[in-house]
């Protein structure tokens, strides 16, 4: 699980729709998408459920997002905080 997979989950987490979490985290819609279903492959279940044109948290999704957001507040490591910074800002320049 990387930093920024934290930091995407948590924006659509807030946001329940991808395309604001998208600009919220200044990475395109496809990217964000990859890196959530990375991480459901690694949590090996769903986090988000489609109904129409809504987005829920999964029972999943309800239960990993408090300890994430507090794993994301506390600072993980300074390094990778960093690191997500960074690779959002060159992620937004190849836009």
């Amino acid at each position: 699980m990387e930093m920024y997979q934290i930091r995407y989950f948590l924006a659509v987490s807030e946001y329940l729709n991808f395309r604001r979490a998208a600009e919220e985290c200044h990475v395109s819609g496809p990217a964000l998408t990859r890196a959530i279903q990375k991480l459901e492959d690694e949590l090996d279940g769903k986090l988000f459920r489609h109904e129409r044109n809504r987005t829920h948290l999964t029972d999943l999704g309800v239960l990993i997002r408090p300890r994430l957001k507090g794993y994301w507040r506390s600072g993980g490591s300074k390094n990778q905080r960093r690191a997500v910074e960074k690779r959002s800002r060159s992620e937004r320049r190849e836009r």
